[in-house]
């Protein structure tokens, strides 16, 4: 499974999916910050590569079709960026399990 993580969440969660065994990039590694949503959502959907985002932006791409393939839309609120790394990093066995199982669309809350 390959992951897109958005620039509006920390580099270092690269090293999070690598070390589950799962191919990941930071979008910023591949084009500018503030890339349009849809010219990401077109890399994702040309590689199969999950978008993990904090932008609600992207639910709205998924539900109009626009994003085909999975959406983990992370709503963790106002967190520091480790904490947020940590919190992914915990529950990233069921972020692939809901992925797996054909959930579009996995929220974190």
């Amino acid at each position: 499974m390959k992951f897109l993580l958005d620039a509006n969440l920390p580099g270092k969660l690269v090293g999070v999916f690598i070390s589950a065994g799962y191919e990941c990039v930071h979008m910023e590694s591949l084009m500018p910050r503030y890339a349009a949503d849809t010219t990401i959502s077109r890399i994702a959907n040309e590689t199969g590569a999950v978008v993990v985002s904090r932008d609600a932006d992207f639910a709205q791409l998924v539900r109009t079709g626009a994003l085909k393939v999975p959406l983990v839309w992370v709503r963790l609120g106002n967190m520091r960026r480790a904490a947020i790394a940590a919190t992914i990093e915990d529950r990233l066995p069921a972020i692939v399990k809901a992925i797996e199982a054909g959930q579009q669309i996995v929220t974190l809350r």
